[in-house]
């Protein structure tokens, strides 16, 4: 039961938290291969070698991160280990534990590294919109309210990262998920 109510004050944390930048506001137009690379990585790549995936400190799917570490060299695909792993010349294929990648991905990530790896273009980020003490004891009320046991509520703790998304910190994500695996590590036996 405990463990249950940490996962609705994660909820209404995340819910408090919305306005946050989204990894797709990064996305280009669709048009370059930049663009076509990025969209690419973002469904193929993004769950290991992501801002929180198992993967992001060996390969961050970041450009200019991956050309300092060497893993793609611009304007020579043969030459850059992420082309190499994709292809399968080099092992493990990536990505890892999925489906290979298909012929029109491989040929547009070749044509990406071979144009010179340009960096996907940026979009500006939508302001975010403040969220007072108010509101974050409004929707803590709120959330009160709807729990239907009395002898329940003792058990609910609220973790707010309001601070941080105010301050515009971007890696909330990544808090949240280190605030995830945490409750989660501390509730295993409960």
């Amino acid at each position: 039961m405990k463990t249950s109510w940490f996962a609705v004050a994660l909820v209404l944390v995340a819910s408090v938290c919305r306005g946050e930048v989204s990894r797709a506001s990064r996305q280009g137009d669709g048009s370059s291969s930049a663009s076509q690379v990025f969209a690419i990585f973002e469904k193929r790549c993004a769950s290991c070698h992501g801002d929180t995936g198992s993967a992001r400190t060996y390969m961050l799917l970041e450009r200019a991160a991956m050309v300092r570490t060497g893993k793609v060299v611009p304007g020579r695909a043969e030459d850059s280990l992420l082309f190499q792993r994709v292809t399968g010349a080099v092992g493990p294929i990536m990505p890892a534990g999925g489906v290979k990648l298909g012929d029109d991905d491989i040929a547009i990530i070749r044509r990406w590294i071979d144009e010179g790896a340009p960096e996907w273009t940026v979009a500006v980020p939508q302001a975010r919109r403040f969220i007072s003490n108010d509101n974050v004891i409004s929707a803590i009320e709120q959330d009160l309210i709807s729990i239907e046991r009395d002898d329940s509520r003792r058990f609910v703790r609220y973790f707010i990262l309001t601070n941080l998304h105010n301050a515009g910190d971007t890696k909330l994500t990544t808090y949240r998920a280190g605030l995830f695996k945490l409750l989660n590590s501390l509730s295993w036996d409960r």
